[in-house]
Order: structure tokens, then sequence, then C-alpha cells
């Protein structure tokens, strides 16, 4: 009895300390948001307002807007889509010198050039998601959920330790096949109940510690340079690494992305759209943990990639029926800007892998989508250091169209065993070309 007391006043005890400790983190400001980024979010929109019409900016505008209870949709109007804009460029802080609010005219002239004179004043009942400001939500966890975590934790590592890899910080010497794991989403790794968080790691501090390993496992008369393989948030971090250090980058290979995307409603959806979307949010995402990484120490422009950036030949794998991202919007985006990738003498090649459990991560989980996902890493280095080693830059004779445009896209689509069919589709300057093959590709199941 006596035991039993003391596990209900333990547990009472954690569940009041996470509680606080929510409330703490609530009340936290952002804390990554950097001088650099404002210039890279000029950039972005720089490219979106060239790149998309009037329907494209309207739908990547509205989509971060969400009307109150029971109110009816209203059109964001000017002052909301500034404010919504401020937020971008100079994160919780806002517009609050002149210098940042003639940088915020800037931008609104060049919106209006392109969707026409926004109506004056505010939609009231609309509220943009600018999810840096918002509190964590409530939620709760057993203590019984972290000390599994804990014991996964523990037995991941010391598996990978059998398997030849070294756990040392970031800066230090490494020896042996180098791994960073983020799983999961560098969180749930510690207990809620600490006030004692350590500072978020910079994107310069981590793409500078990667640049070191690198160079010091680089071979004698080879420029430092390794083949990068992410998943979903990893893919992000993967991001910075590509535009920061692009000669870091020999080959990558993104799985389930969420950088190409990253400025749309698309990533991350509010409502569970499927009962494995719905433990999705469940097990991981409304975790307090999770959600202070993701609204105190995450800031999207730093993991946003243009495909027309990636420095390297490189392959992007996606689950049909992922819910964290909307595979066929990124295929889509890939589709129409990973032709601008004409520094390159191979195309950016995608995979769509369909069937009834290609859910999110389970790329990560298959045996034969791993064995095709490192073949397909290590042709694409192979590729990339051959044409480092020929200093080639731009694209072969083979690899252009009639028109001179670059072939740039490669998209696979991989179904079930039971179809039998695998399609490849090469666009070709403003046309399609589409072969079928009658063999299985043994993938989907």
């Amino acid at each position: 009895m006596k035991r039993t007391q003391r596990a209900g006043f333990a547990l009472a005890l954690f569940y009041l300390h996470t509680a606080s400790w929510r409330e703490w983190r609530s009340s936290a400001p952002h804390n990554t948001h950097e001088r650099a980024d404002t210039a890279a979010v000029l950039a972005f929109y720089d490219r979106i307002l060239a790149e998309e019409d009037a329907d494209g900016l309207k739908l990547f505008l509205h989509g971060w807007f969400l009307e109150q209870p029971a109110s009816p949709w209203q059109e964001p109007r000017y002052g909301n889509i500034r404010e919504f804009v401020a937020w971008t460029l100079y994160g919780d802080a806002g517009e609050r010198k002149p210098k940042q609010t003639s940088t915020v005219d800037r931008v609104m002239n060049q919106i209006e050039v392109v969707l026409g004179p926004l109506p004056a004043g505010r939609a009231e009942r609309l509220v943009a998601m600018t999810y840096t400001r918002e509190p964590l939500g409530r939620c709760h966890r057993p203590l019984a959920v972290y000390l599994c975590c804990f014991a996964a934790h523990g037995a991941i590592r010391k598996m990978l330790q059998l398997l030849g890899f070294s756990s040392r910080s970031l800066a230090s010497r490494w020896e042996g096949p180098v791994l960073l794991p983020l799983l999961p989403h560098g969180a749930l790794d510690r207990l809620p109940t600490s006030r004692c968080v350590a500072r978020a790691m910079r994107m310069p501090e981590l793409v500078g510690a990667v640049e070191v390993m690198v160079r010091r496992h680089a071979l004698n008369g080879r420029a430092p340079s390794a083949a990068f393989m992410s998943h979903s948030l990893g893919t992000g971090y993967h991001a910075a690494i590509a535009t920061r250090a692009p000669g870091l980058v020999a080959a990558s290979l993104f799985a389930d992305p969420i950088c190409f995307l990253l400025h749309e409603r698309d990533v991350a959806p509010l409502r569970p759209a499927t009962w494995f979307h719905w433990l999705q949010r469940v097990a991981v995402a409304s975790d307090p943990t999770v959600q202070n990484c993701l609204r105190r120490e995450f800031w999207w422009s730093q993991h946003w990639l243009h495909p027309a950036s990636l420095p390297s030949p490189t392959a992007v794998h996606l689950s049909a029926a992922d819910t964290v991202c909307n595979p066929r919007r990124v295929q889509e985006h890939l589709l129409r800007h990973g032709g601008a990738q004409a520094g390159l003498d191979s195309p950016l090649e995608v995979e769509l892998s369909r069937g009834m459990f290609t859910v999110h991560g389970w790329l990560c989980v298959a045996p034969a989508a791993q064995r095709r996902a490192i073949a397909d890493l290590g042709r694409l280095l192979a590729r990339g250091l051959a044409q480092r080693a020929a200093g080639r830059k731009g694209a072969g004779e083979g690899d252009r169209t009639a028109d001179g445009s670059h072939l740039a896209l490669a998209v696979r689509h991989r179904g079930a065993r039971a179809s039998g069919q695998a399609v490849r589709l090469e666009p070709l300057g403003d046309t399609d070309s589409v072969s079928s093959s009658g063999e299985s590709d043994g993938c989907g199941e």
C-alpha cells in the first residue's frame, strides 16, 4: 500500500513539474532567429514573387491564416498580411526600427505588384499561424513513456557502437563512420521538468562542426566532401548544410523531406487526415519537449531549401501516404522548379513509393527501401566525386533537350508488388514522356 501511495505521489509530482515547465517554456521567447535570417527571407520573397503567379502567391499567403471558431471566412487584408510578413522577416520582435519598416514596405509593394492593391485595414477575425509566438499545447506524458524512450535510446546507442559508430560531441575528433542522430526531433531525450535547458545550437555552429568532421576524414589530395542522407526534420538540417557549406555535399538523399515546402501550410497540417496521422500527433508532435523544439528552437528559413540551390547530385524519396508533408505537392514543386538546377551534370531524381503502408517514416524501417536508398546514395556519390574530379560544371550535351533546356528531373513511381508496374516520368521541355516496365520493382508493401 505504501509503495502504491509513493508511486502515486511521484506521478502527481511529475505531473505538476511538467505543467510548470510547459508554462515556463510557453512564456519564453524564440531563441534561434538571427540577423542573417532576415537576408535569407528577403531572398526567399524575391524568388517566390518571381516564380509564382497571383493564384500561387494568394494560396501561399492565405494558407497561413485561420478564422476564429464560429466565424465566417474573411479574406486577409493589408494589415493581416503585413503582420505576417513582418514576423517572417524579424521573428517575434516584428518591425521596430525605421529601417525594418521600410524593408517590410518594400516586400508589401512587391506583393501588391503581383496581387494588385490589397484591401486596407485588418480582418479582425483572422489569426496568423505564427508558431513561435504560440504557447505550448496542453499535453501530459506518463513518466513511464520517458523511461521507455531513455531505454530505447540506450539500446540504439549500444547497437550503433557495436556497428562501429562513435558517440562524441560535435566538436571532438570522430573515429570510424559518423552518424548525427536527430531522433526523435532533438527531443524526448530529457524530462520536461528541468529549467536548465541548454541553448539550442545555432546553424553556423552545427555546420561548422560538421565541416570540421568532414575535413578530418578527407582523403589526401581530395577536397573535403561527404554524402548526406536525411529524413523528416533531419532534412531541415541537411538543407542548412547544403545552403551554408555547399562544397561539403558531394551527394544527397532526402527521405520524406520537409525542407522544400516549409513555406507552405501543407507541412504538418493541423487536422489529422488518417488514423496514422492522429497517432503521430498524439505520440510525438504533442509531446511538450517536441513542441519546445519546434516552437522555441526552430526557425523556418534556416531549414528551407529551393531545388535550384541543390549543390550536388540528389535523390528525393517520398512516401505516398505521408501525412507530415504532402508528397504530391513536394513532387509537383520539384517538377516545376527542379529544372533550374542547371549547374549540375545529372538529373534530380524523385522516387514516389506507393502502397498501403508507405506512411511517414516507412522508408526508415522497410529493408528493401533502405537498401535502395543506400545504393542510390552510393551511385550519386560516385557521380558527384567524378564530376568534381573532372571539374565539370554545366550540363553535358546528352542531358539537353531539343530546345537546349536541361533534362533536370527524373521521377520514378514505385507501386505495390501487386501492380507489377514501374513507371518512369521524364519531363522534356513542356511535354512528358512516360514509359512502363512489366517487371515488378518489389516495393510498396
